[in-house]
């Protein structure tokens, strides 16, 4: 995982966005095969790592949901060949 930048940071947020604790920064959005560093999201150790190591489906979905939420303009435009209004509709079905 590449570092985080202070201004994404400030940007994004230090709570964590499910149960508000001091927060590291989650990259929820992949495109082809690469994580997306322009959006992050802040998680706490917890709900980041807290299941051995892995991410809980449930941390991974409202994390995806609220940076495709936050994001959807920028999305569009810079990677247009994948439907992210689908994959939103998707994910809150």
């Amino acid at each position: 995982m590449r570092p985080v930048s202070e201004k994404q940071k400030l940007k994004s947020g230090t709570k964590c966005i499910i149960c508000l604790q001091q927060a590291e920064q989650h990259h929820p959005l992949k495109y082809a095969g690469r994580q997306i560093d322009e959006i992050s999201v802040p998680l706490c150790y917890y709900h980041h790592r807290g299941n051995f190591g892995t991410i809980f489906k449930d941390a991974e979905k409202k994390s995806e949901i609220k940076s495709i939420e936050e994001n959807l303009e920028y999305l569009i435009k810079t990677y247009p060949k994948y439907d992210w209004k689908q994959r939103l509709i998707y994910l809150k079905g």
